[in-house]
């Protein structure tokens, strides 16, 4: 996970309900946290308390002010671009899952960790912005959202994707919408594969509204029963078009008139009271 000081609480609360839904007889987390150049370092302490409710292991990387001329998306961060450092200082690593802070997860996240990657860089959930690449290549099937990611890291460092990652995004970083997504995209393009629904499906909001956007955005065909399964079941869910965010008690949804936003409300101040920080998160994103 990519975190600066606006990310502290949601990113705990996330990393609270992936802990609280694994297995721990059987697997041990590992977090490894890129935190910004200037995060403070008093706020670790929030993510070592974890260390007293669960068997987790944090590793922690201070990132260098070195995207500083790059265009932000998401509020002004620039972690967005930590993930294309992956391949290079996780590099005794063969493959990673990539969560951005506004996600919750519901299960034991080891069955999306060892998904088969059929020869793919990646692995992801499918966005609705697939014709903005389409000036860079043809015949683009899907286009895959960059919070939720399975990383091939292997691969990636094999064939030399993660230099071309960096040199494209340098390269093109003016007329990319999307940013780093675009760049995976384009990069990775045809060697990216999809994740089952469930890992994300709320980006949309409700089944009337997904479909009308895979209807006019997207370019392949999904299954319906897996897109209900997902709403009713998920495994991981991204509020990436919650606006504002689903901590803050005016969250919204941009996509159709059911709030599912507002419905996942409670669902993260049900893990925030997990944490040793309830009183502090409530009072900054409630009162």
């Amino acid at each position: 996970m990519a975190i600066d000081n606006n990310g502290l609480y949601p990113t705990l609360v996330s990393m609270t309900s992936a802990l609280h839904n694994n297995n721990q007889s059987k697997n041990i987390l590992v977090y490894h946290l890129l935190l910004s150049y200037n995060f403070n370092k008093n706020d670790i302490a929030k993510f070592e308390s974890l260390k007293s409710k669960y068997d987790v292991k944090i590793n922690y990387y201070i990132i260098p002010n070195i995207f500083k001329k790059y265009r932000s998306w998401n509020e002004g961060t620039l972690t967005i671009y930590y993930k294309l450092l992956l391949p290079f200082i996780l590099h005794e690593f063969d493959r990673i899952i990539y969560l951005d802070a506004d996600t919750l997860v519901f299960k034991d996240i080891l069955e999306m960790y060892t998904l088969p990657f059929n020869d793919n860089y990646a692995l992801g959930y499918p966005f609705h912005t697939v014709y903005l690449i389409d000036d860079y290549v043809k015949d683009v099937k899907y286009y895959i959202n960059g919070g939720v990611i399975l990383f091939n890291l292997k691969k990636i460092r094999n064939d030399k994707k993660d230099i071309e990652l960096i040199r494209f995004t340098i390269e093109n970083n003016s007329k990319l919408y999307f940013l780093e997504q675009d760049s995976l995209n384009i990069v990775f393009f045809k060697k990216i594969g999809i994740l089952p629904l469930k890992y994300g499906i709320y980006l949309y909001g409700n089944i009337k509204s997904f479909e009308e956007i895979i209807q006019k955005f997207i370019r392949i065909k999904l299954n319906k029963t897996e897109i209900i399964n997902a709403i009713d079941d998920p495994s991981i869910v991204h509020f990436s078009c919650c606006n504002p965010k689903v901590w803050h008690k005016e969250s919204k949804n941009d996509f159709g008139v059911d709030n599912i936003c507002k419905r996942f409300h409670k669902e993260f101040y049900y893990y925030a009271n997990k944490t040793n920080y309830f009183s502090e998160i409530y009072n900054k994103f409630i009162v």
